[in-house]
């Protein structure tokens, strides 16, 4: 099943007991075949104390808190993973109906953190991610992942999977006829411009140069009924599915040239897990709650996942 994330980390709907939370799914990849897997730079991040695991990611901090290993039953490697961005220059306050807004308690060393669940799955290298508009984002794990061993070059990629009939569909697109992609400058990292793809160039023209904030490109055939885009899905695939500065992503095409034209959003149409947590009586969405969540959604995409 497809649906949007809304915009914040959790939504209540009529009853303020549950919170609905999403997660997707990503494939895992490496830029270069000659990097450090994932599962063993985990592994390295393990051993390192939890003071030693803080990383600069963009404007902030992120930390990966919690690497928690099990099995299922019949042999299966799950991995657990919580991130933390440290929120150091502002944050909430506390409030009732009736009083005004007053400061939180913070000692000199406290910050406020924003929490982000993710399952590993080293047997089929995807990552399920907990969707938090507020936390640890894929692309800045990602960036994380990336920038955490200073002597070496590991750079990785997450390719979010679409819904089985939106996957059908762009899968049996082989005649391009438009594309177009909608990019927001501010998310783009040094990682993402380093990808070597030509989008990532103009990207980096348009917010350095020009000061841009939103990018939009748009290519089509026009009215050539017979003409196609050429090499197009690969760059759409490296480029668009996984990367978080990608705001729109629409395709159109047909299996041959004689065929109906389908349209699919590689955005709305993602494969997506929607659940509820009950809050903590803190109004914290609690990490084994979490953890549970992401579970549930392996067991529900298994048989893709492993197929």
């Amino acid at each position: 099943m497809h649906m949007r994330p809304l915009a914040g980390a959790a939504q209540t709907g009529d009853s303020m007991d549950k919170a609905t939370v999403y997660s997707h799914v990503y494939r895992v990849s490496m830029v270069e075949p000659t990097e450090r897997p994932l599962r063993s730079l985990i592994d390295i991040i393990k051993r390192d104390e939890l003071e030693d695991r803080i990383r600069a990611v963009g404007n902030g901090e992120v930390r990966l808190d919690q690497i928690k290993k099990e099995r299922t039953s019949d042999g299966v490697s799950l991995w657990y993973l919580d991130f933390t961005r440290f929120r150091d220059t502002h944050g909430p306050g506390r409030t009732t109906r009736r009083s005004p807004v007053t400061d939180i308690p913070l000692e000199d060393d406290d910050f406020f953190g924003e929490e982000t669940a993710a399952l590993f799955l080293p047997d089929t290298g995807h990552i399920i991610i907990q969707y938090n508009h507020f936390g640890v984002r894929p692309n800045a794990m990602l960036n994380y992942f990336s920038k955490y061993l200073a002597e070496e070059a590991n750079v990785y990629a997450f390719n979010v999977l679409l819904d089985r009939d939106a996957e059908r569909r762009f899968r049996r697109q082989r005649v391009i006829r438009r594309f177009e992609v909608g990019i927001d400058l501010s998310r783009m990292s040094a990682a993402d411009r380093r990808a070597g793809n030509r989008l990532s160039d103009m990207a980096e023209i348009a917010a350095d140069d020009w000061e841009g904030a939103r990018m939009k490109i748009l290519v089509s055939v026009g009215q050539e009924r017979d003409r196609g885009l050429a090499n197009v899905k690969q760059m759409l695939e490296n480029f668009v599915l996984g990367n978080d500065a990608v705001v729109s992503a629409h395709v159109t095409g047909r299996e041959t040239p004689g065929s109906e034209i389908e349209s699919v959003d590689l955005i709305e149409e993602k494969l997506v897990y929607p659940a509820e947590i009950i809050p903590t009586s803190k109004r914290r969405l609690a990490q084994q709650d979490r953890f549970k969540m992401l579970r549930r959604a392996f067991a529900l995409w298994r048989p893709r996942l492993e197929s």
